[in-house]
């Protein structure tokens, strides 16, 4: 997997600057408390990634790449985040930081895949559904979006990643969150930042004891 996950490769920016983090004020819907204390086990989706037309126009020099390469980095970059999240919850879970259980991504994408239901239809596919298919009381979603342009200040550069949870039973959102991760330096990757970024969303999470 890592070898094809060109997306992650090292970014040719010029200038070096501060690193820079922002992380937004949650979301919690009407309820959500209660809701939220209902939920013992917990899946997370593949994310959505999605890389700026000019940051691709950065690579590879006159040796662009076609539209179904960008969207298989996409997808491979979007599990790859979902097993690194899964692995940094499942560390604080050890620890006793989070009152929960969370599915193993593997068991997760198996059984998305005997459901059927292919990556490119995460995004708009009903996310309680999700949960309640997985047999999970809540599932977290995970968007990445890279923004990236050469008229732009490096510092306003870099990724933001949301989380949601949706809860099965209502099939609603009750949480969402965002945090922004800009470059650094040259060899700031995508793959470092979206880690970086969501490493950031796992410690606002609404479940700590």
């Amino acid at each position: 997997m890592n070898k094809s996950i060109n997306f992650i490769l090292g970014l040719a920016f010029v200038l070096v600057i501060v690193t820079s983090c922002s992380v937004h004020k949650p979301f919690m819907s009407d309820g959500a408390a209660q809701i939220l204390a209902k939920h013992h086990r917990i899946a997370i989706l593949p994310f959505y990634v999605s890389i700026s037309e000019d940051y691709k126009k950065t690579q590879f020099g006159n040796r662009s790449k076609g539209q179904e390469y960008w969207t298989e980095q996409e997808r491979l970059a979007g599990i790859d985040l979902q097993k690194n999240t899964f692995l940094r919850l499942t560390k604080k879970i050890n620890k006793g930081k989070f009152d929960f259980t969370i599915q193993d991504f593997i068991t997760t994408n198996k059984t998305l895949e005997k459901e059927g239901i292919r990556f490119s239809q995460l995004r708009s596919f009903e996310k309680g559904t999700l949960a309640r298919i997985l047999g999970v009381d809540a599932v977290i979603w995970g968007e990445s979006e890279m923004d990236y342009s050469t008229f732009k200040m490096p510092m306003n550069n870099g990724i933001t990643t949301t989380f949601k949870i949706f809860d099965a039973e209502t099939r609603e959102m009750v949480w969402s969150n965002q945090s922004f991760q800009s470059i650094s330096n040259r060899m700031d990757t995508p793959q470092y930042l979206a880690n970086r970024s969501a490493d950031n969303l796992i410690g606002t999470l609404p479940y700590k004891k």
